[in-house]
């Protein structure tokens, strides 16, 4: 499925840390992978990549996604929020 263009501005949008905010079912776990997908398309350790998102349904759908088209060896880290801090907090 094409993105539309503000999902095509999310996904080219600069290298740096991005907040993406829209509603349900309107494609953020799609802009998500296909941002971490260009990220490791442009030479970005994927290991130095990390995704956050709320739910493990779109945490294990990323994950899905990302193993089926990138064949990489080593891989993002894709938490949940929660997921997240409880190892922040246990490393601390």
């Amino acid at each position: 499925m094409p993105l539309n263009k503000g999902q095509r501005e999310a996904v080219e949008a600069p290298f740096k840390p991005t907040l993406v905010i829209a509603g349900a079912g309107t494609g953020k776990t799609t802009v998500l992978i296909e941002r971490i997908l260009r990220y490791i398309d442009e030479g970005i350790e994927p290991s130095r990549i990390l995704a956050i998102t709320f739910t493990n349904k779109s945490r294990d759908e990323i994950s899905h996604r990302i193993r089926k088209r990138s064949p990489v060896e080593s891989f993002p880290r894709i938490y949940t929020f929660h997921a997240f801090f409880i190892e922040y907090l246990e490393r601390i």
